[in-house]
């Protein structure tokens, strides 16, 4: 008797699954292979670009935490961009800056048509930039006293691009018992697509790179029109002009964020987040289609046909040995019941959650 077809099926969407999870773990094997220069013999000259809209609550505090970097004063200065800040943001940078030389500030009233604020923002920061290593950061992103040191190593090691990890401060709650093995996925994809030389996910809290990639990779003009993007869709074309990345694995390199205040913040959050989707290259859009596919249907099939629950079984475990992997590259603890609220939320999020990025219009904050 010949076996069932739901039996090919099933075996079929497995192998494509851990096809995915293989391409995953040879790629982060492969960018934590690149080594940070151990002792760099010069400071590189960095400028640090902060795109704030109404963050008062937390610019005061980042602001300080980059002036008592363990680097040069000389070698590096903060260019803030007010964004149509209608809160203390603005009176908070002006103080610091009549006791830091290296602070200045942008302030921009209105956006012009076409382009989305924050990428609006950050060019304004880029052309005040005095230096030719660009630094990245969120406003609520707060990074440790050896940040610019840690990224001085890659920079010296030959990096041209450094992708940084936004670590979430810990949160004893259900939201955190998700995020934290589904920032571990995204950090991993991120750096398996560095690994493989076809990088198209970063993360604009905290990254840098080179001047002259942003310029020769075309910039902002060609993506101006996503509100997200301002990472993803640039470090596609900046992969393009095939320079030397890197994936920051050095906990001193690491900024903390905290989590979206409140459930609409996360999910209009996530929905920025997933919106540039809608702009990449097909090949990506197409990975992530059969993925997240190929995902669902061993969920589902188990309904239809019970041994469809055996691949069902080998699909966790896969997962669970990413996850466990991960968590050893990026310092980060987790429990199976870490993996029991994943497999569930990630199937949920990118059901619901994402396929809203897509549709209708999405807001900076």
């Amino acid at each position: 008797m010949e076996p069932p077809p739901m039996i090919f099926l099933s075996l079929t969407v497995l192998l494509i699954y851990l096809g995915f999870v293989l391409w995953l773990w040879r790629g982060v094997k492969s960018a934590a292979a690149f080594q940070p220069d151990t002792t760099p013999r010069e400071f590189t000259p960095f400028s640090v670009i902060i795109a704030a809209h109404n963050e008062e609550e937390t610019i005061g505090e980042m602001l300080n935490r980059f002036l008592n970097q363990q680097y040069p004063p000389e070698k590096f200065e903060i260019v803030v961009v007010a964004d149509r800040c209608r809160d203390g943001t603005v009176g908070i940078v002006r103080e610091l800056i009549r006791k830091h030389a290296n602070i200045s500030l942008k302030s921009i009233e209105e956006v012009p048509e076409g382009i989305s604020p924050k990428k609006n923002a950050l060019v304004k920061g880029i052309g005040k930039a005095r230096f030719d290593r660009l630094v990245f950061m969120d406003a609520d992103c707060l990074p440790g006293p050896l940040y610019l040191a840690t990224l001085n190593r890659y920079f010296q090691a030959g990096a041209g691009v450094v992708v940084n990890i936004p670590k979430v401060r810990v949160e004893k709650n259900l939201l955190h018992s998700y995020l934290l093995p589904e920032r571990l996925v995204t950090w991993s994809i991120a750096a398996a697509g560095v690994g493989h030389r076809s990088p198209f996910l970063a993360f604009g809290g905290s990254w840098a790179y080179r001047r002259d990639l942003l310029e020769r990779s075309g910039g902002f003009a060609e993506i101006s029109h996503s509100l997200s993007g301002d990472d993803d869709l640039l470090i596609y074309r900046m992969g393009k002009l095939n320079p030397q990345m890197a994936v920051c694995f050095e906990p001193e390199g690491w900024v903390t964020t905290g989590l979206p205040g409140s459930v609409k913040s996360f999910f209009r959050q996530r929905r920025r987040h997933h919106s540039a989707g809608k702009y990449y290259a097909g090949k990506v859009k197409t990975g992530y289609a059969v993925f997240h596919a190929a995902n669902l249907l061993l969920w589902v099939l188990p309904l239809f046909f019970l041994p469809a629950t055996i691949p069902l079984l080998a699909k966790i475990l896969a997962d669970a040995l990413v996850l466990f992997y991960s968590a050893r590259l990026f310092r980060e603890r987790i429990s199976f019941v870490n993996l029991l609220f994943f497999e569930i939320g990630y199937l949920l999020h990118n059901l619901i959650i994402a396929p809203l990025g897509f549709v209708g219009r999405v807001r900076w904050k």
